[in-house]
């Protein structure tokens, strides 16, 4: 009876782990997750700013889209994904730490931070 047991949950080891090797999420999409994730904190962010009221509504605009594109440049140059046999990590370089933020299996992208970490780390 152990022996089946043990058979069993062997294969279902093996299962799970080819499932994982087969469904890994690619590293454009650890970018993306942490993107929108930067973008979605950056507009918040810019939402709360207030101008003058003698400047045109298109100043946002252009102040708003040169945020969102440093923030990308950002993302761009100082993360990495490090890709392994049945999952993908990301990691960002930031103030002098290496720090995991997302983790892909199973076809998914887990971000391992939320939206009150980010605007920490921006101010």
């Amino acid at each position: 009876m152990a022996k089946k047991i043990f058979v069993f949950l062997t294969l279902a080891v093996i299962i799970t782990l080819v499932a994982m090797a087969l469904t890994k999420p690619e590293a454009w999409q650890h970018y993306g997750e942490v993107r929108s994730l930067a973008m979605k904190v950056a507009s918040q962010e810019a939402a709360k700013m207030q101008l003058p009221a003698e400047l045109p509504e298109e100043y946002a605009k252009v102040g708003e889209e040169v945020v969102m594109d440093a923030a990308g440049s950002f993302i761009q140059s100082n993360m990495q994904v490090d890709d392994y046999v049945v999952l993908s990590v990301g990691i960002v370089n930031f103030r002098g730490q290496s720090l995991p933020i997302t983790i892909g299996a199973f076809g998914k992208v887990f971000v391992l931070v939320d939206e009150e970490d980010v605007r920490r780390a921006i101010k």
